[in-house]
């Protein structure tokens, strides 16, 4: 994804005060109907704070990146930890690839057993296998277990060790207290 080059440091800290505790932004300029120390940006469709700087709207998550490293992302992308994509404070973000950033994802509104990488097959004599599946690339991992909560439990454990394989810190069971 190509991302809008963000203004300068010094134009930015003109106009927004960021708190890396809270990842608030707030306003240093009042704009129309928006104060000074006015939230900055507004929340879009998808959950994402975004900010208008020069008549461009940025992901707020970018420009923080900006205000704790003096550093413009460019094409990386910005990862929440904990998939808040409106927390923007320092300790839940870090940079990352757009595949790194995809798979801090939570568990899919169509998932029908409740654990992320693991679905239901059925078998010709009318049973029914858990299939757990882990892709990366080329990399495809994948092991069948009886449809029972003890089978479940152990696909789980074994996503688990997949991910954690082959995904490292970015390696999320789509729910975090896991």
């Amino acid at each position: 994804m190509h991302h809008a080059k963000l203004p300068t440091l010094k134009y930015v800290r003109e106009l927004l005060d960021y708190n890396p505790s809270s990842g608030v932004f707030t306003r240093k300029i009042s704009k129309g109907r928006k104060s000074v120390g006015s939230v900055a940006g507004s929340i879009d469709r998808d959950g994402r704070r975004r900010i208008t700087l020069k008549g461009v709207k940025y992901f707020s998550s970018r420009i923080a990146w900006l205000f704790l490293t003096g550093q413009d992302p460019g094409d990386a992308e910005i990862d929440h930890i904990n998939r808040n994509r409106s927390d923007d404070s320092a300790a839940n973000l870090r940079i990352s690839t757009r595949v790194q950033n995809a798979r801090n994802t939570g568990l899919r509104s169509d998932n029908q057993v409740g654990v992320q990488c693991v679905g239901r097959i059925g078998k010709g004599s009318g049973k029914t296998l858990l299939l757990a599946r882990v892709v990366t690339g080329s990399v495809r991992e994948r092991k069948t277990f009886p449809d029972t909560n003890e089978g479940l439990q152990a696909a789980r454990k074994w996503v688990l060790r997949m991910k954690e394989k082959h995904h490292s810190e970015f390696s999320s069971m789509g729910a975090f207290n896991d």
